[in-house]
């Protein structure tokens, strides 16, 4: 609960002051396999969060994931937008499996 109430300070600050990382700021949320409760959040302040596109291969969690959907929005800070990207993430399919059986 702390973290995030530090991390919306930390935005609301950066928003203020209106310094570099206002330009490159955004928040990408990682939701595996359509399940709302298994959402992730990051902020990128400084953009150095890399945002895949649809139909990558991205490793999170230890495990493969294939990106299905990028949804993109804005939140309203003070008087900023920051972008926030929704990724949606699923298993990839195994087709490897389907051939090898003849």
């Amino acid at each position: 609960m702390w973290g995030y109430y530090l991390q919306r300070t930390v935005l609301v600050e950066s928003v203020k002051r209106g310094d570099r990382s206002m330009k490159e700021m955004k928040i990408v949320i990682y939701r595996y396999n359509s399940d709302p409760l298994s959402e992730e959040r990051e902020t990128d302040l400084y953009g150095e969060v890399f945002v895949p596109q649809y139909g990558e291969i991205v490793h999170r969690k230890g495990e493969s994931w294939k990106v299905v959907k990028v949804d993109r929005d804005h939140t309203v800070g003070d008087d900023k937008r920051i972008p926030v990207l929704r990724i949606h993430l699923t298993r990839p399919s195994n087709r490897t499996s389907e051939f090898s059986r003849t």
